[in-house]
Formats: structure tokens, sequence, C-alpha cells
């Protein structure tokens, strides 16, 4: 083939403006990174980014099978990304951070590449212009969240599956394997897009040809998924697929407190770190057993199928609801506000492009595009298959964003074919398609513009943790105590003001006071009874802070540890020695560990059972040998045991 003159500048101006357009979102990207990297929300973690960090951490560690775990309850491959990048960097978010921005960048070229292969080359430049810009895919590269690494695997399935001519098997396994990876970040229903695009994309392909295809494609998403498949069942002894808390997933948007958000079941803590144990527990209560956390997420996930028949039509409306807020330009918050951090970022207030000005544009393209939807399918498949992932479990920002590359495509083409229109002066089916397009873009912008100014309690009140954990306490009250003026019913920022009354300022009196108000609001709060607890017992009053903490346990969170070990500490200053050991001998039953052993040796001994305490302190001594104050007790009572003076105490 020889290149005309004028084919040779179309290619070489393509590339400029493709390189235009990935130097423009690299620098929107580097500049925003940097806007956030000293905000207190960026360097301290919560919920899911806290959990990611915390199990990366331990992997980089050396604990690379995550046996800790049993079954994985969270998606893999994002703790294991980061693993690899602080045991290449060391734990610096702000380098995870920039990879993902390069990833951010990388996926606004795959776009380009895309739009090219799909419609044409001024569709690809557009959207990969509409991308570089997409204010929420920027801000989503500075959290520490599976969207960015999900979002890049899934558009590079894409581009692999649409870059042939002639699907083949290599390039067809091969994205199978990237979906597999996609999988791993978050499993969804678009592996369906691609099954149904092999069956039903253009081109002269025997029935045979397309099964084969499609088979290979699947083979490639499980050569991902059966490894850790098998690694769930030889640590957790259950052939559980990826994780171990889809039932509870599901059930936390098909409930009959849904909302269209997530509701989880009443009695289940926010937090990663609670929120699996909570499920479990709370099954395990219904059905009088324990359970594993498999077991408990299938239990749920039976209890959200048992809503869904039993009341079709409410769950109908809920669904519809779904849809409603999937559709609105409101970035719904999980783990970090959108709108929130637009206040600290120069680059998240410039008129980027946000889902007010995508959702109109991109059902234009939608619309245009069916003329000719079988080029298209395999997108028109991926925004089908997106919508029901979301309305099969709950709305939410980072679930709606897999959606967006595939309506950035669309978009671009509602624009390609705009410019066409105009360029052809046909007026009459511009207007028909552009004043209802004009009217949504209206709606919408009103709906968005004022949603930056919202109070964001829960964003200020996590400011104040983050301010206190950062050692700037008297900063972090003062924001608390703010929030708490604006809103005296919330509960979490009164338990946090007393938590750093308390564990911060030394000022248990003041602890107290937000602990009781808290709890005069809401009775049913364990962990408030708990810290309540902690607060009568700095103050001196014992017999309290004992009926706080067995009313803390009462609320169904019996089996905490340290609930349990704080009890019996408080038995023992009344001097109810014998209640206090069968605490501690109960501990042992369940969780045989060197302090609990430590501990029933010290009750023993204050009761004068001493044989028993040296067998206690004997057996902490076999679980943990370093302790050389313990090696000491057991010393001293050797030498009382052969003859010493009676007086020679251990030290507790």
């Amino acid at each position: 083939m020889i290149l005309t003159p004028g084919r040779s500048r179309r290619g070489r101006t393509e590339k400029s403006l493709t390189l235009v357009i990935l130097a423009l979102a690299l620098t929107a990207r580097l500049v925003y990174q940097w806007e956030i990297r000293d905000h207190p929300l960026s360097r301290q973690l919560f919920l899911d980014p806290a959990f990611y960090d915390r199990w990366a951490r331990s992997i980089a560690a050396g604990d690379w099978l995550s046996r800790s775990q049993g079954i994985f309850y969270g998606h893999p491959l994002y703790p294991y990304f980061l693993a690899l990048i602080y045991a290449i960097f060391g734990h610096s978010l702000f380098i995870v951070r920039l990879i993902q921005s390069l990833l951010g960048t990388t996926i606004c070229l795959m776009l380009i590449g895309i739009g090219r292969r799909v419609f044409d080359r001024t569709t690809g430049l557009l959207a990969g212009l509409l991308a570089a810009f997409y204010a929420p895919f920027i801000f989503y590269e500075g959290t520490i969240t599976i969207a960015t690494l999900g979002l890049f695997f899934s558009v590079l399935t894409v581009l692999l599956l649409v870059s042939q001519n002639r699907p083949g098997c290599g390039r067809t396994f091969t994205a199978g394997l990237t979906w597999g990876l996609r999988a791993l970040a978050r499993f969804d229903a678009t592996v369906l897009a691609a099954m149904g695009w092999f069956w039903g994309s253009p081109g002269r392909v025997s029935n045979g040809r397309r099964m084969a295809l499609a088979l290979i494609f699947l083979a490639g998403v499980m050569a991902m998924i059966l490894p850790v498949t098998a690694r769930n069942a030889l640590l957790g002894g259950r052939a559980v697929a990826i994780t171990a808390h889809g039932g509870e997933t599901f059930y936390g948007g098909n409930n009959a407190l849904a909302s269209g958000i997530y509701s989880p079941a009443p009695g289940v803590r926010p937090g990663t770190e609670y929120e699996h144990e909570d499920f479990r527990r709370l099954a395990g209560r219904r059905l009088g057993r324990e359970l594993s956390l498999a077991e408990a997420s299938s239990y749920w996930f039976r209890q959200a199928l048992a809503y869904i028949r039993g009341h079709p039509w409410q769950w109908l409306r809920l669904e519809l609801r779904k849809l409603w807020l999937l559709c609105q330009p409101r970035e719904i918050p999980d783990n970090r506000n959108f709108h929130y951090f637009r206040r600290f970022s120069a680059i998240l207030r410039l008129p980027l492009v946000t889902f007010a000005v995508l959702g109109p544009l991109a059902l234009l393209g939608l619309i245009v595009g069916l003329r000719d939807w079988r080029r298209s399918l395999l997108l028109y498949l991926q925004v089908i298959f997106s919508i029901l992932s979301v309305l099969l479990f709950f709305v939410s920002s980072r679930y709606r964003l897999p959606l967006v590359p595939f309506l950035i495509l669309f978009a671009a083409f509602g624009l390609r074919w705009s410019w066409g229109i105009i360029r052809s002066r046909r007026w009459i089916p511009l207007a028909a398609a552009w004043i209802p397009v004009a009217g949504l873009l209206i709606l919408t912008g009103r709906q968005a513009g004022g949603l930056s100014d919202s109070p964001f309690l829960a964003r200020q009140e996590a400011l104040g943790v983050a301010l206190i954990r950062e050692g700037r306490v008297d900063q972090g009250i003062a924001q608390l105590e703010l929030v708490k003026s604006r809103d005296p019913g919330r509960i979490t920022a009164r338990f946090n003001l007393g938590v750093a009354y308390l564990e911060e300022k030394d000022q248990p009196r003041l602890a107290a006071r937000e602990f009781r108000q808290l709890l005069r609001i809401r009775e049913d709060y364990p962990q408030a009874h708990y810290m309540m607890a902690q607060t009568c017992y700095a103050i001196g009053r014992f017999e309290e802070a004992l009926k706080e903490v067995r009313r803390e346990r009462a609320s169904g969170y019996e089996e905490d540890v340290p609930s349990l070990e704080f009890e019996a500490m408080v038995l023992v200053h009344l001097e109810r020695y014998r209640e206090a050991e069968e605490i501690f001998r109960g501990i042992i039953d369940r969780t045989p560990a060197a302090g609990a052993y430590r501990s029933l040796g010290n009750i023993l001994y204050l009761q004068g059972k001493r044989q028993g305490a040296a067998q206690a302190w004997q057996r902490a001594l076999e679980l943990d040998p370093s302790d050389e104050r313990l090696r000491e007790n057991v010393e001293q009572l050797r030498v009382y045991f052969e003859g010493g003076e009676p007086g020679d105490g251990p030290n507790r």
C-alpha cells in the first residue's frame, strides 16, 4: 500500500493531537496529585483504603499468600498491586497515586484507540479528550481504591477485542486473561458483554468459531480466577471463587431497608475492620451456630433473594430508584467524596467534564449510534451489563465508574455525529437531537451546581479524626466540635470527640459527657458502651465500668476478646478474682494466646494459687519465649517451690 501525501499528513496530525491530549491529561493529574499530597485526608486512610493498605503492607512484609485471611474477604488484585509498589519504593502513598495517574493517562490513550477502531479517528480523539478532563477519573486516581486499576483492565480488555480484524485465538485468550485480572479487582456482569459480542459481532464467522472464541475467552478468564479459588480452598477450606463477601454486598443493596445506596443490616458497624465480622456474628446469632465468613456471605445472599421473592413490586421500585440515582449528576460517595475534595483542588474546581455533561452527550451518542449498532455492539453490551451490575447491588460513584469509559466513547460519537450534521447543514435533525440534549444539560447542570456547597459533615468529621491522628489534637477536636454544633445528633462525631478527650487529652470527665449524650441519643451503640466503660475505669468508677462493658457485650459482641479482657481487669480491681479467672479460661479455650495465659497466671497468683500461676506463666513462655519479665516470674516461683521465702513474689 502506497501512502498519499494527504493520508500521511492526517496520520502525523492524529499522532500530534494524541500526544497533546496525553500531555494535557498527565499534566492535570500530576498537578492534582501535588495539590492534595499534604492534605490530612490524603495522608490518613479510613475504611476500605485503610483495609487495603494494611493488607498490602502485610503482603510486602512477607505474607505473600495472605495466610492470615483464610478465604479472601476482599478483591485481592489491588492489595497485591500496592504491595509490589511498597516492595520497590517503600510505603509511599504519593508514589501509588503517581502510578495510578499514569494508568489513568494510559486509559485515555486506550480510549483513543477504541474510538478510532469502532468509529473513526475524530471520535477516538474526542474520547481521549473527554477522558483526559473527566474530573472523577482524576479524583479517583488520587484515592487508595481499586477504581483506577479496575478501569485499566476493563478498557484494555475491550481494546484487545476490537483491535482484531478477524478475532484470533491468541488475542482472544489474552483478552480473557486481562478480564480475569479485572475480575480480581472487581467482579461484575461485564464478562457477559464479551461473550455476547462473540455471538453478535459482524463478519462472516461460523457459529462453531464463535463458540470456540467465546470458550477461549472464558478459558483466559478462568486461568486468572482458578489459582485464587485453589488458594481459598487450601487456606480457607472452601473453594470460594474470589472473595467471601459477595453475599453481604448483595444484601446491602437488596433488603427491606435499602434505599438504592449501601444499606447494611442493623447492627453492622461501618469500616472493613468491623463489617465482615459483624455480618458473620449477626448471621450466626440468627442461625444459632458459629459460621465462617463464607457461610455468612451465603446466608446474606439467601436473605436478599428471599426479600426479592417475597416483595417483588417493592424490589422493582427499588431498582427504578437505583436507576434514577445512577443517572443523577451527583457522585454518591462511599469512602471519599468528590464534591468535598473540589474545595481543596484548583484542578477539580475548573469547568472539567463531569457526569452532568457526560450523561446527556452519551445519551445522544447511544441513540444516533443505533443506526449502525453492530459495529459498536461490544460498547453497547458493556454499557448494558455495567448498568445491570450496579442495579444488582447499589449505587455509588465508585460503582458507576466502570460504566463511564464506554459512555465517553458514545458521547464522543454523538459530538462527531453532530459536527457532521452541521457540516452538511441538516438543521432539522440537528435541532431534533440537540433541543432535548440541551434541556438535559441545563437540568443536570442546575442539579450539579450546588453539590460542592453542602456542609459535608461526614467529611469534616473525617478531617477532624485525621488531624488528631497526625498529632494536631486541638485542631482535630475543634473540627469535631464544629461538626457537633451543626448536628448535635451526629453520634459518630460525639463518639470521636469522646475518644479524643479520653485518649489524647486525658480528660475522662469530658469524654464521659460525650458518651452519655451519645447513649441518650442511641442506646444500642456497643462501641460507645465500651468506651464509656473505659472512661468510668479511668475515673475510678469500677462498678459503673463493669455495667457498661457488659452492656456492650449484650449488644452482640460477646466474643470481642479486648472487651472480655477489660471486664476481667475491672473485676480484678473489684477483687472478684474468681469471675476474672473464669473469663480468661474462656478466652484461652477459644484463642490460647500468650497474653491470656499471662493474665490468668496473674489472677491465680493474686488468689494464692501459686502452682496454677506457675503453670499458666510457663505456658505463656512457651508461646512467647521473648518475655523476660515473665521468665523472672517463673524463676521466682520455682525458687519458692524449692524452699524460698514466701514473700518472693513475681513482677506482674
